[in-house]
């Protein structure tokens, strides 16, 4: 082998060792993804939608693993011990003494524990799990109507709080007068308003607990999907890992809410709505029906209607949405009827021409037209609730023309809709004022 030949070999060699040598570093450096279970399959919440929520929210961060039982009373200490911690998004029946015993072991000898929003209404009837977790929903217990609330850290040198700023959350319940146990350390209150049936005190929102030789985390924010805003996926992911490790490394985000932050810009929500209604939707009817808003908006136009025996004159007016999501609630805006229909109108202004996702969420039915084109509807019967229905469209560049009719049958009724990109990402746009 010429010399040449022996040094080109040689050269190759040190380099696959360097590689290998690095790659070994890597590896050494990246830390183990955390296992954690979550328990789940009953509560007087949403489960089926939280509970996958809560599963994404923590895989998607990177740090976690995470398997899901919906049958936590056959779980044993055993069973626990196969991770490195627990969450709990579960209300309901006792598990009996193996799981019970199990998790309370389990904690003492070093395990994590983390619990979720309606957890902490759990096992009344179980003195030990109120010591275990810190704060209980209990007789006396409550939460005022839901709103977008401040959050306020307490505690800036608890590894989960540390560097946290106070934070814009979105609308939530708050729960006010849990019972307490002495042995928490605070980490986050808010202030329970009057205004919003609240205690006109500051409420606990999230803490720790050194129980035994393991480490409980409870937040009690996270009522549905509306509430898994930024802040709290971060806390809850922060929170997991400093209930399985002592330790945290997942870092604040740079699009932190801060106090006073516009919620509903920030996630796409229109929020600045002209309404005119009722009309009359008798057996549905108006579903098919071509109405004059149908035939092209003019916000000077009066009409005279005749609804359920009463005639009477609309005109358009401007409603402010709810500061959260933006959504406009026809109860207060048109009337408690029955079998009747409104208009929801607002003007989007782009930059520049974009395709988009239009998410949107009625209480009943709705029908959508963008710039004079029916792009969406639906004939159901159904709560409202965001993100429902999600139509692809193309907004052109300036003013686009947004309308919606909303259908209604009895009871509560109302819409949502935010704009986001192919991606899912929230896009920049101004909406018309009223005047």
């Amino acid at each position: 082998m010429s010399r040449v030949v022996r040094c080109f070999v040689a050269g190759l060699c040190l380099c696959f060792a360097l590689g290998a040598m690095a790659s070994a570093a890597a590896a050494q450096e990246q830390p183990r993804k955390l296992k954690i279970l979550i328990l789940s399959g009953a509560n007087n919440h949403d489960w089926r939608k939280t509970t996958p929520a809560l599963k994404e929210i923590l895989e998607s961060c990177g740090r976690f693993v995470c398997d899901i039982t919906y049958e936590p009373a056959k779980c044993t200490l055993e069973t626990f011990k196969q991770y490195d911690a627990l969450l709990s998004d579960y209300n309901g029946p006792r598990w009996g003494e193996a799981a019970e015993q199990g998790l309370l072991q389990y904690v003492r000898e070093g395990g994590g524990f983390v619990v979720i929003h309606a957890a902490n209404n759990a096992f009344p009837d179980w003195p030990e799990y109120e010591k275990l977790i810190g704060g209980a929903w209990r007789k006396g217990s409550g939460h005022g109507a839901k709103h977008s609330y401040v959050v306020k850290i307490v505690n800036h040198e608890h590894p989960i709080t540390r560097d946290m700023p106070d934070f814009q959350h979105s609308i939530d319940e708050l729960y006010h007068r849990l019972r307490m146990q002495e042995n928490i350390t605070l980490l986050a209150t808010a202030y329970s308003d009057p205004k919003t049936r609240g205690t006109g005190r500051d409420e606990p929102m999230f803490w720790t607990v050194n129980y035994g030789k393991g480490r409980v985390f409870q937040v009690v924010m996270g009522h549905d999907l509306r509430a898994h805003d930024v802040p709290f996926k971060t806390v809850v992911r922060r929170g997991t890992e400093w209930a399985a490790t002592g330790e945290v490394t997942i870092p604040i985000p740079d699009n932190w809410p801060a106090p006073g932050t516009d919620l509903c810009a920030l996630q796409g929500f229109l929020s600045k709505w002209f309404v005119i209604g009722p009309w009359p939707n008798k057996g549905g009817a108006a579903f098919e029906q071509t109405l004059p808003p149908e035939q092209g908006v003019d916000l000077g136009a009066k009409y005279t209607v005749t609804v359920a025996g009463e005639q009477r004159e609309i005109a358009w007016k401007f409603v402010n949405g709810d500061p959260g999501d933006g959504h406009v609630d026809l109860e207060r805006a048109v009337g408690r009827l029955d079998n009747v229909c409104a208009f929801v109108y607002a003007e989007v202004t782009v930059p520049q021409a974009q395709d988009v996702l239009l998410k949107l969420g009625s209480d009943d039915g709705v029908v959508v037209y963008l710039n004079g084109k029916r792009i969406h509807a639906i004939n159901v019967t159904r709560g409202l609730k965001v993100d429902q229905d999600v139509v692809q469209a193309r907004l052109e560049a300036g003013v686009n023309k947004l309308l919606f009719k909303v259908l209604q049958g009895r009871g509560r009724w109302g819409l949502v809709a935010r704009i986001t990109d192919r991606e899912g990402q929230p896009i920049k746009f101004t909406l018309r004022e009223g005047q």
